[in-house]
Formats: structure tokens, C-alpha cells, sequence
């Protein structure tokens, strides 16, 4: 698939549901798919956006709370850890439109 041609897709797709990978190697497609991400999330005015949400599945997500592009972040096998504290907000995804 090219890289052009990425979309994001919406729930109930099935590949939503299907276990993410382990992202390896760490090499230059990684980086490009990584920056269609972020252009996608962009277009759609989200805040962040996951691998999987464009039928990818790879432990890869992209974020960026603020709008600038100095601000982008990416995350590459993330973990879940013990969360300290809590707070409230309301969410919204980009999978889920509406």
C-alpha cells in the first residue's frame, strides 16, 4: 500500500479490533509513515492518531496537543504503565466520526 493512499478507517472495521505488532526496524518507512500520519490527523483537526486507525497494525502513534508542527510527537512501542492521579476531559477519535 502506498502511502498516499492511507485513510482513516471507522469502527466497526475489523481491523481495529486486531492486535498491533511490535514496530521493527527502526528505519527511514517508518518515518515517512509516521509523517502521513500526522498530515492525516491534521486534515481531520485530531490531536493524535494510531497505526491501526489507518489499517496498519503496528505499537505506533502520533500526538501533538497544540496545533504546532515544533509539537509533533511520535511514539514507537509504547507501554502502559500505573497511572498516578486522574483527570477529567471529554475525548473524541477520529475512528469513531460524530
Amino acid at each position: 500500500m502506498e502511502l498516499s493512499d492511507l485513510k482513516i478507517i471507522h469502527y466497526p472495521d475489523p481491523r481495529l479490533k486486531k492486535i498491533s505488532q511490535t514496530v521493527q526496524p527502526f528505519d527511514a518507512e517508518l518515518k515517512l509513515l509516521a509523517g502521513r500520519m500526522l498530515e492525516l490527523m491534521r486534515e481531520q483537526r485530531g490531536v493524535g492518531l494510531a497505526a491501526p486507525q489507518v489499517g496498519i497494525n503496528l505499537r505506533l502513534f502520533v500526538m501533538n496537543a497544540t496545533g504546532n508542527p515544533e509539537d509533533d510527537q511520535v511514539y514507537v512501542n509504547p507501554e502502559l504503565s500505573d497511572a498516578q492521579g486522574s483527570e477529567e476531559g471529554e475525548e473524541g477519535c477520529l475512528s469513531l466520526p460524530d
